[in-house]
This record gives structure tokens, C-alpha cells and sequence, in this order.
């Protein structure tokens, strides 16, 4: 989660002078680069069910991670973190939704007040526009699209070696973003400065090929309180790499959404661990 939290704000120093297109091309291939040399060391098969690989690999790094970078052409890093939070309360509909678990009275108080914190989140620095509104609304759907993974990974993930899938995953991914390309972006400006690129390659570092294996790997086998929780750290480290890199500090009020939202994964999780001891 912390390598999740800081790829954000790298990727939005790239994307400033980088299309976002070229860049989760970047990253992807970062990712899958990294994620072949670790297969080519432990010599792993890749034996997967490519019914469930290709939708998620399209889910996420795929949609989620283009669209998040389409979104910080619109908004700072610091609003796109804080959105990006809201997985844990997209979970709790659509598991209710999907796999039919129950929402009690303590998680459907949270998913009020988180909503209520992204309200507030979205009043970005640069106020509110038409820009800012299709920002926001754009890491809006890449939480929800996070939370479909989730329920994926932990309903589906847990027979599946967890280097494999993530390399399975963003090889989707790839093929995905290098399609769009030849699509919508067929002469990308490559000519970009050492600091756009050292963003866009450490971004495909910390932000596809580590945690997207490490949640592979997390997502069956620890606690879903554990998992939830942890992803209260994403906000707090993405919002402090921002203002390291100069990315946009939060707003006074969007300190007070990012709190709102913290407190409503607190309460979800908390809910959950009590049903789990009883």
C-alpha cells in the first residue's frame, strides 16, 4: 500500500509533460518487465484461466490505472489519493450486490460518511470546474473499479500463484494500452526530460508491478479487516509524496473529506471484525 501511495504522485509529475496513454504504456511494460525477470528466477509456469486474467487484467492495471492517469490531467495528486480511497466503501455494495453479503446498520453509516468525504475531497485547489468535476468523477469510477478487483481476487484468486496472475494481468494491460495507442496516440512525444521519465518508470514500479502481485498474494490469504485497513495508509503516503514533489497540497477541506473517508473505512472494517468474532 505504501508503493500504491507513492505512485501516484509520481505519476502525476509525468503525465504533466507525458500523454497518459504513453504513460500507462510505461507502466505496464515496467511492470511486466519486472514481473518476467522474478518468473525467469523462479522458473514459474504460467498456467492460468484466461477467462477470468483478460477481464481483470482490463479492470486493473488496464482502465483503472489510464483513466486515474486522464484523471490528474484534471485534478492534484492529493484529490486523485483521497478518491482513490473510497475502494473499501465501492466494496461493501458490490459485495452485497454480488457475492450477497449483508451490509449492517455500522457499514451503511459508513458508506454515508465516506461518500460525504469524497463530497468534500472533490472541492480541488483549483476549484470547481468542468475539468475538476470530470477528474473527480473519473477516480471516482477507478475506485469502483479497485473494489471490483478486490471482490474478484478474493472470490476468484485463491487457487492462483499470485506472481502469475499479476504478470498474467498486466500483460492484459499491455496489449490494452499499446491497441489504444495505435488507436488514439500513434506519434507520442518520446522527447520528454530525465525527470518525466524517471517518474513514469519508478511509477511502473511502485504503483503496477510491486503491489499488484503483494495484493494478489494478500488478498486470499489475509484478513479482509487487515487488507481494508491498510488501505487507509494509501491517502496518507500519496498526499505527503505530493507536497515532496510539489504535486498540490490538499485544501483545508479536502483534509476534512480525506478524515470523513478514513473514518468510514475504519467503521466498515471494524464492523466486519465483529462479525468475524461472533
Amino acid at each position: 500500500m505504501v508503493s500504491w501511495g507513492l505512485s501516484n504522485p509520481l505519476a502525476d509529475l509525468a503525465v504533466v509533460n507525458m500523454s497518459p496513454i504513453l504513460l500507462s504504456l510505461i507502466e505496464s511494460l515496467v511492470g511486466l518487465f519486472v514481473i518476467a525477470i522474478v518468473i525467469t528466477i523462479r522458473r514459474i509456469q504460467i498456467k492460468l484461466p484466461w477467462k477470468f486474467v483478460i477481464p481483470l487484467g482490463l479492470i486493473q492495471p488496464g482502465f483503472a490505472w489510464l483513466l486515474g492517469n486522464i484523471g490528474y490531467t484534471k485534478v492534484t495528486a492529493s484529490t486523485g489519493v483521497i478518491f482513490l480511497n473510497l475502494e473499501s466503501v465501492f466494496a461493501i455494495v458490490i459485495a452485497a450486490l454480488w457475492i450477497r453479503e449483508q451490509i449492517n446498520t455500522k457499514e451503511a453509516i459508513a458508506i454515508g460518511i465516506g461518500l460525504f468525504g469524497g463530497l468534500l475531497a472533490s472541492f480541488d485547489a483549483a476549484g470547481i470546474n468542468f475539468d475538476v468535476t470530470v477528474g473527480v468523477l473519473l477516480f471516482a469510477f477507478v475506485a469502483l473499479l479497485d473494489a471490483i478487483y478486490a471482490i474478484s481476487i478474493k472470490k476468484y484468486g485463491k487457487d492462483l500463484d499470485a506472481i502469475a496472475l499479476g504478470f498474467g494481468q498486466i500483460l492484459v494491460s499491455t496489449v490494452l494500452m499499446l491497441l489504444i495507442m495505435i488507436i488514439f496516440d500513434r506519434t507520442p512525444d518520446i522527447s520528454q526530460s530525465l525527470t518525466t521519465w524517471l517518474a513514469a518508470l519508478i511509477s511502473g514500479l511502485f504503483g503496477v508491478a510491486l503491489p499488484i502481485v503483494a495484493f494478489n498474494w494478500a488478498g486470499t490469504r489475509i484478513k479482509s479487516t487487515h487488507v481494508g485497513l491498510s488501505f487507509n495508509i494509501v491517502p496518507i503516503v500519496g498526499i505527503i509524496g505530493a507536497i515532496i514533489l510539489g504535486r498540490g497540497a490538499p485544501t483545508q477541506i479536502q483534509v476534512v473529506g480525506a478524515i470523513f473517508v478514513v473514518i468510514s473505512i475504519w467503521l466498515i472494517q471494524s464492523g466486519r471484525e465483529s462479525q468475524e468474532v461472533a
